[in-house]
């Protein structure tokens, strides 16, 4: 009979073990690079989908024919480099801004379509940069030295990777 108690006992303390660890939480799945995600600098609000893979940095926005009004592409870097961007295979006139780590506005460059001529960075130390519509930063009064939400970028990149950034 206690071999019988023994073995139930151990047979409930497995069960509740599995039951347990299948119970926990389990981290949401990545969201799609499609996915639009609420940004802001300084008091524009706006919407953006994500590029954090090489490969969608790549892409970026090759074969689109048109960008609504007040949305754009946030690419994102593992660390600060200087970024450089061409329009092959891009159909509409974008503005590009470029960002530190803080998320501080270094500056905004034009970038015209099927132009093969790299737009680069004047600096080493971008972390994300910005394409929206020719001409949307301008018409919103956003300048050099305004800041992007960091809340929100990192919350876009965390439901993008399924990674918290630090």
């Amino acid at each position: 009979m206690k071999t019988f108690r023994t073995i139930c006992a151990i047979a409930a303390v497995a069960a509740a073990a599995v039951f347990s660890a299948s119970c926990s939480p389990q981290p949401p799945a990545p969201a799609p690079f499609e996915a639009l995600f609420p940004m802001r600098i300084g008091q524009k609000s706006f919407l953006a989908r994500v590029a954090c893979s090489d490969g969608e940095k790549a892409q970026g926005l090759m074969f689109v024919k048109s960008l609504p009004q007040d949305r754009g592409m946030l690419f994102v870097y593992r660390a600060p480099q200087r970024a450089s961007f061409w329009m092959k295979d891009t159909f509409i006139a974008l503005d590009i801004g470029f960002f530190d780590k803080d998320g501080i506005l270094l500056g905004v460059e034009k970038l015209y379509p099927h132009n093969l001529d790299p737009v680069r960075s004047a600096g080493d130390n971008v972390a994300y940069c910005l394409e929206t519509n020719a001409g949307w930063f301008g018409k919103n009064g956003i300048k050099s030295g305004d800041r992007l939400d960091k809340a929100l970028v990192d919350a876009a990149i965390a439901a993008r990777t399924g990674k918290r950034e630090k």
